[in-house]
């Protein structure tokens, strides 16, 4: 004959793990939840430094474009004042030539030196844009990093609680029972108990033999054959 159980022990029991289940796992997606803040935070950070040294590169090409073009028109000025006091109309030509070539190339060269200027400015808004994505970002970290902080140690405590109520039940357990109930919770969790549910186990759902189910109904413990989880009747249950 089996050993007997009091039914209610091993309902309170599943319920107890369950409870654990879900505060442990609520307590591990709480620095989850940190981290997720911190990689947004950080993704505003690149995008800001990233923007930043683009803006940088651009000022330093309107610049070198802006130097280009005063050495160009400073030449323009010497090729004039050459051409003013040239003695053949042959070198006249070639200045004049120069000259004109010089002059288009800084209108070209105006048209960039806008250009640029125009996304320089539009770089700076983004950057600015950017800049405050990052302190929202810092403010969120913050705030999460509170909020967490807050809820694990409500968790904590709350899980503190459910162990010792775990324990006080698992007290209640026949002696010879508690190592295999030990080895089933280590190994499947919240799942070492299984309520039978249409005749089947809980757990894997396989269909229980009747000779199992009248195991249980008089109190034996029993093992699902499947997957090893203790089995019980949960309350109201029609056989």
């Amino acid at each position: 004959m089996g050993t007997e159980i009091d039914v209610k022990v091993l309902r309170t029991l599943h319920r107890i793990l369950r409870q654990k289940t879900d505060l442990n796992g609520r307590i591990k997606r709480g620095p989850a939840t940190i981290e997720v803040a911190k990689r947004a935070e950080a993704a505003f950070n690149t995008t800001l430094l990233e923007t930043l040294e683009l803006l940088k590169t651009t000022r330093m090409n309107a610049e070198r474009k802006q130097m280009q073009l005063q050495e160009r028109e400073a030449r323009i000025e010497e090729l004039k004042n050459k051409r003013n006091s040239c003695e053949s109309n042959r070198e006249y030509q070639l200045l004049n030539d120069q000259i004109a070539a010089d002059e288009q190339a800084n209108s070209v060269q105006s048209d960039e030196i806008l250009e640029l200027l125009v996304k320089v400015d539009d770089i700076q808004a983004r950057a600015i844009v950017a800049e405050e994505q990052l302190e929202k970002g810092k403010l969120e970290t913050a705030k999460v990093k509170n909020t967490v902080t807050k809820q694990l140690a409500s968790l904590q405590a709350d899980l503190d609680a459910v162990n010792a109520n775990l324990q006080s039940s698992e007290s209640k357990l026949p002696f010879d029972v508690k190592p295999e109930y030990e080895r089933l919770v280590s190994a499947l969790g919240e799942d070492a108990l299984a309520p039978i549910a249409d005749n089947s186990c809980g757990h894997c759902y396989t269909t229980i033999t009747t000779q199992l189910l009248t195991e249980l109904m008089m109190k034996r413990i029993t093992y699902c054959k499947t997957c090893g989880s203790l089995l019980y009747l949960p309350e109201g249950a029609a056989v």
